[in-house]
C-alpha cells in the first residue's frame, strides 16, 4: 500500500463516528467528506459536509471510496448510488436486507470496476483468525458442533435514542442488526449452510418493536455432517450481556468469549491443543480496545482491495444476507405478514 485513499463517510451516528476515528488513525486513509442529514454545515471545517448522498455525489470531486454507516434499510439505496458514481464501497452490515439486492450491488460493482466490501470486523479478532487456520489445516480435528450463545441487552433507551431501531423497514430485526456478525462468522469458518429449524420469541412486551427479540436457530452445513446452533436475545438484564462460542471437534472442545470472541475461556483436553496455534495471545501491536484493532485491520484490508482492484467476494456479501432472509421467512404469521409487506414495497 503506497498511496492515500480519500474516503467519504455516509452516516455519522454512533457507528459512523467509530469509522471516522479509525480512518483518522490510518496512515493511508484520509477522511474528505461526511454525509448525514443531521449535519450543520461548517465553513471552517477541513472535511466537506453534505446533508444528502445526492448532493455529495453531485459536488464531490476528490473522493475515491465511501464507508456507509446509515440505517440498515438504506444500505442498498446508498451503496447503489455510490457504486453507480464509480466509488468503492465499504458498507456496514447488513449489506442489504434482501439477497436479490445484494446480487444487484455485486453486478453493479463488477460493471463499474469498483470494490464492494462488507463490514465483517470480527473476522479480524486474532483468536478467530488462529481458529480459522486450525480449521483449514485440520489440526483441531473434524468439526462436529458449533454453538453461539449471544445474550445482549437492548433496553427501551436504545430504541428511544435511535428511532429507526426496531422498525421492520429500516432495521430488519436482530439477526441483521445485532447478530449478523455471528452468522457471517459461522459461514466463514465452516462454509455455506441452511437453517434446519428456527424458533422466535418475544420476551419483552414492554419494548415495542416490529419483530421478536429472541430466537434459536439450528444450522446444517452442506460440506460436512456439521451442526451449528445460534441462541440469541436482546432482552438480557442490563449489565449481563455476553457472547460465547463453543466448538466441539472429534478431538477437542473450545470455548471462546467476549464481544469479538477474543478470549479463550476453555480448551479441553489441554494436551491436545497446540499452544502456538490457539493460544489467545495478542500481537504486540494489539491495543486495549479490541473493536478498534479489528476495525483498523478491516479498513486496512479494504484499502488493499481498492488498490489491488479486488472487486467483490460473492460468499462474503451474499451468503449471510441470504441465510438471514431465509431464516426470517419462517417467522410466525404476524411477523411474516409484515416482512412480506415491506418486501413487496422494496421491489
Amino acid at each position: 500500500m503506497n498511496e492515500i485513499i480519500n474516503i467519504a463517510l455516509i452516516g455519522y451516528g454512533n457507528i459512523g463516528r467509530r469509522h471516522a476515528a479509525v480512518i483518522a488513525s490510518h496512515p493511508f486513509a484520509r477522511l474528505t467528506a461526511i454525509v448525514d442529514p443531521a449535519l450543520v454545515d461548517s465553513d471552517d471545517s477541513e472535511i466537506a459536509q453534505y446533508t444528502s448522498v445526492d448532493s455529495f455525489l453531485t459536488q464531490d470531486k476528490i473522493t475515491d471510496a465511501v464507508v456507509i454507516a446509515t440505517p440498515n434499510g438504506l444500505h442498498y439505496e446508498h451503496a447503489k448510488a455510490c457504486l453507480m458514481a464509480g466509488k468503492h464501497v465499504l458498507v456496514e452490515k447488513p449489506v442489504a436486507l434482501y439477497a436479490d439486492q445484494v446480487s444487484d450491488l455485486m453486478h453493479i460493482a463488477q460493471q463499474q470496476q469498483v470494490c464492494l466490501k462488507p463490514v465483517w470486523q470480527i473476522r479480524h479478532s486474532p483468536v478467530i483468525r488462529q481458529l480459522k487456520e486450525c480449521f483449514s489445516d485440520g489440526s483441531l480435528g473434524n468439526v462436529l458442533w458449533v454453538q453461539a450463545d449471544c445474550f445482549w441487552n437492548r433496553g427501551e433507551q436504545y430504541y428511544h435514542n435511535h428511532p429507526w431501531h426496531g422498525k421492520m423497514e429500516l432495521d430488519g430485526g436482530p439477526l441483521y442488526t445485532q447478530f449478523s456478525h455471528v452468522i457471517d462468522l459461522l459461514i466463514w469458518l465452516l462454509g455455506d449452510c441452511e437453517a434446519a429449524e428456527s424458533s422466535f420469541f418475544k420476551l419483552r412486551d414492554d419494548i415495542i418493536t416490529d419483530f421478536e427479540d429472541s430466537g434459536s436457530i439450528l444450522l446444517k452445513f452442506n460440506a460436512e455432517q456439521q451442526v451449528g446452533v445460534i441462541n440469541y436475545t436482546t432482552s438480557a438484564p442490563e449489565g449481563t450481556s455476553s457472547n460465547e462460542l463453543t466448538i466441539i471437534t472429534d478431538t477437542v472442545k473450545i470455548q471462546l468469549e467476549g464481544k469479538y470472541f477474543e478470549k479463550v475461556k476453555s480448551l479441553q483436553p489441554v494436551n491436545k491443543i497446540n499452544a502456538m496455534q490457539l493460544s489467545g495471545e495478542q500481537p504486540r501491536d494489539y491495543p486495549d480496545d479490541i473493536a478498534s484493532y479489528c476495525s483498523f485491520q478491516l479498513l486496512n484490508q479494504y484499502l488493499d482491495n481498492v488498490q489491488r482492484k479486488l472487486l467483490v467476494n460473492h460468499d462474503d456479501l451474499f451468503l449471510p444476507v441470504s441465510l438471514i432472509e431465509n431464516i426470517y421467512q419462517t417467522r410466525p404469521s404476524v411477523f411474516q405478514s409484515q416482512f412480506r409487506q415491506i418486501r413487496i414495497a422494496a421491489l
